[in-house]
């Protein structure tokens, strides 16, 4: 678990709010409900005052696939602030008089060697001792490792630096008191902290493999959207686990209920002494790298806040979980947040709902603003890197004079780099970042993604190998090898049916000619697909998009006029390849974003969408309407443009939480509004009728785009608008009346129809 704090559907629940005022928190949770909406935020916030809950609530879903949502109640993963258990757990055990922290190693392992044998337990609660962060070629978080060679391995290991002599966060060396608390009590790690820590406050769930009660759940974890899993998943697919790589170093999982225990037991010194607690949460040894800013306490970190007040922080991620619990004594406030969603940035939402907390306002946005470092360096690197002329950082900071020897520094630029979406910036950081420190598993999965959205696919595969190579059980790495594996499975496939002279022309919806202008287009991306397939040795595999049985190819495709991507969309039915549709992409199946449940508002000052729309209308009418209305007439020419099923097939894919029929009139609206640029009013919704009134484009297109309305009447222009949605909705169930208003506006009015 690394140290670093890396940030659909809003579902409220119950909550209970007073803060410093009950605008306080109507204020945050309006906010939190915002992101929700807008930025797929999921997960959930606690607040306590004063030993008081007054805010818990939790947002989006828990599991999106069954829907379930989160809730104060669900469980999910603290990843690093579990050190702050383990710390727990040792002092706990010194208050039994069974160790103190001055003991060395050599007390507990006979066998350790000389250079590590007197590093104190107090050096490792500071992350003073000298163990490196992970072991080498480690296997990740998953790796089965036991007690004895988790020990073999850390012991044989040359130590970063000498024991004492500075402060750097270390994962081995707080799974190395992990051993110490299962040797001198007896107990498994986890039975430990149920039975000294967990019981005596009525803390149930807390854990790694807590008894999970009926109605429980366990918070899925997602990465950018995709379905990653629960740690439990995890676990059994390693074949058990923890294992020393994770265990007493990350990775428990809690609610916000049961942290709202957790905390108080600090303050009501209810599992441990006050002289024990104060300790703990006292600056005993400074971080290095951070100018006197940053110390480590007894599994915690202590700086100052805003206020220049006393904060106790502790922060945890496995890069698809993220949590932090924030302690401001000073103020009698303690914040707990935790996520589920990798695109959502604990550390940029907490700073917005402390602004809130404390003013009211957010003053600086740190959704938006430029990222707020840890460290001065990252800050420097940072700057170098947003100057227009960097083309290499190794030169920058050879420039600068800057030598980097923390590869969290790196680790925290190249996350803000990427959180900003600028994978240009973030491909020079991770160049050097791999270069320079190439065994760091989580810097090549990084590069791989980073080369993906550059959509270099040769080199994203050679990255998540590279990490794959360094630990062999890496999820992540196997997950990202294994979409690009069916990426390609589906290319050869497609490949074959071209090659043997399966898909041809008379596979072609309508199956017939389609006519001058449009036949070229297709047939020649089937011959360029030909030329590809002819040798072994192909390298070029566009961009491929697979959801139920609906499959995208985008492609580039360049005429004497324009330059634009293309997407060739295939309908796969009983093994048979079917091409379904053509237009020039601007809308990709994997791309949308999650989708409103019930408001859609106004949207029609997006102008933006203006080009996007002529675009589009112009090509259907002047490259495929006009000419095959010419040689095979109106009828056929209008059959060319019916989607068949794709449309609704996107709708019950993105819309999966209603009936598919209601599925297709929400899906309707959220496209027309947010993608098209138009004003639509959803205005009834019921099982058998649905009125939707839009002031789409298209109509103002016509009148005033000028090179339209020469080559086309009117009622044609119509008819293809009206043959598309007709046909869209009928195979979504159904029936549509198309009516226009004396403003251009129109109105769609759905029935359902009786099969």
């Amino acid at each position: 678990m690394k140290k670093l704090i890396l940030l659909s559907l809003a579902l409220c629940l119950m909550i209970t709010v007073s803060g410093q005022t009950p605008e306080t928190g109507k204020l945050i949770d309006n906010y939190l409900a915002q992101l929700a909406l807008e930025k797929n935020f999921s997960g959930g916030l606690l607040i306590v005052q004063d030993g008081r809950k007054v805010f818990s609530k939790g947002y989006g879903w828990a599991d999106r696939e069954k829907k379930v949502p989160f809730t104060p109640g669900t469980l999910a993963s603290m990843g690093s602030i579990t050190k702050a258990f383990t710390a727990a757990a040792i002092m706990k055990l010194v208050e039994q008089n069974k160790i103190t922290t001055g003991d060395p190693l050599k007390k507990f392992f006979p066998a350790v060697p000389a250079d590590k044998a007197d590093i104190t337990l107090h050096q490792l609660l500071t992350h003073s001792s000298g163990f490196h962060e992970f072991l080498n070629e480690d296997g990740g978080d998953y790796a089965k490792i036991g007690t004895e060679e988790f020990l073999k391995r850390a012991f044989e290991e040359p130590l970063a630096f000498k024991p004492g002599e500075k402060a750097v966060y270390t994962n081995v060396g707080m799974s190395i008191l992990g051993i110490v608390i299962e040797q001198v009590s007896g107990l498994d790690y986890e039975k430990y902290l149920k039975i000294n820590l967990f019981d005596p406050i009525g803390i149930k769930k807390i854990g790694y493999h807590y008894p999970v009660l009926p109605g429980d759940t366990i918070a899925v974890g997602y990465q950018n959207g995709n379905r990653w899993g629960t740690l439990q998943e995890h676990f059994g697919q390693a074949g058990g686990g923890p294992y020393w790589n994770l265990k007493a170093n990350g990775g428990l999982e809690a609610s916000l209920d049961d942290m709202f225990l957790w905390i108080n037991a600090f303050t009501d010194y209810t599992i441990l002494d006050q002289q024990t607690i104060q300790k703990m949460f006292s600056p005993l040894v400074q971080e290095e790298g951070y100018n006197g800013n940053s110390w480590f306490g007894y599994g915690c970190n202590i700086s100052r806040s805003r206020r220049n007040t006393k904060m106790i922080d502790n922060g945890g991620s496995n890069g698809i979980y993220f949590a932090r619990l924030i302690r401001l004594p000073q103020e009698g406030v303690v914040f707990y947040m935790v996520t589920n969603e990798s695109s959502i940035s604990t550390n940029k939402v907490l700073p917005n709902v402390t602004q809130l907390w404390f003013t009211g306002i957010i003053s600086q946005d740190a959704l938006t603003m430029q990222p707020k470092f840890e460290n001065p360096l990252s800050k420097r690197i940072y700057d170098l890197l947003e100057k227009p002329s960097a083309a290499d950082l190794a030169s920058e900071l050879a420039k600068e004079r800057i030598t980097v020897d923390d590869d969290m520094v790196l680790l925290e630029v190249g996350q803000a780099l990427m959180q900003e979406n600028k994978p240009e910036k973030a491909l020079l950081l991770y160049q050097y970042y791999t270069q320079s420190f190439p065994n760091i598993v989580v810097a090549w999965n990084d590069l791989g993604d980073i080369y993906l959205a550059l959509n270099n696919k040769d080199e994203a595969r050679r990255c998540y190998q590279q990490a794959l190579k360094i630990r062999p059980e890496n999820p992540r790495a196997k997950e990202s090898l294994n979409r690009l594996q069916n990426e390609i499975n589906i290319w050869n496939e497609f490949l074959d049916l071209v090659k043997t002279g399966r898909l041809t022309k008379d596979k072609v919806k309508p199956l017939a000619e389609l006519g001058d202008s449009f036949t070229p287009i297709l047939i020649g991306f089937m011959d360029s697909i030909r030329s590809q397939a002819a040798p072994e040795d192909w390298t070029t595999l566009p961009e491929i998009i697979k959801v139920d049985n609906r499959i995208q190819f985008i492609v580039p495709w360049s005429t004497r006029y324009q330059k634009v991507n293309y997407c060739f969309s295939f309908v796969l039915e009983n093994s048979q390849w079917y091409f379904q549709h053509l237009e020039a992409i601007f809308i990709r199946l994997d791309k949308l974003p999650l989708l409103p449940v019930s408001d859609f508002p106004d949207v029609s000052e997006q102008q933006k969408a203006w080009a996007r729309e002529e675009t589009y209308w112009s090509f259907i009418v002047l490259n495929m309407f006009l000419p095959i209305k010419e040689k095979l007439g109106k009828e056929y020419a209008l059959n060319l443009l019916r989607d068949g099923m794709g449309y609704f097939v996107g709708a019950k894919t993105w819309v999966p939480f209603v009936p598919p029929h209601k599925a297709f009139i929400l899906y309707l609206c959220w496209e027309q509004a947010n993608l098209r640029g138009n004003s639509v009013t959803l205005e009834i919704l019921t099982d058998t009728r649905a009125v939707i009134q839009l002031e789409v484009q298209f109509l103002y297109l016509y009148f005033n785009a000028g090179h339209l309305k020469p080559k086309i009447s009117f009622e044609d222009y119509k008819q293809i608008f009206e043959t598309i949605w007709q046909d869209r909705a009928k195979n979504a169930g159904w029936d549509l009346d198309i009516n226009y208003t004396s403003d251009n506006k129109v109105v769609f009015s759905f029935n359902r129809y009786s099969n």
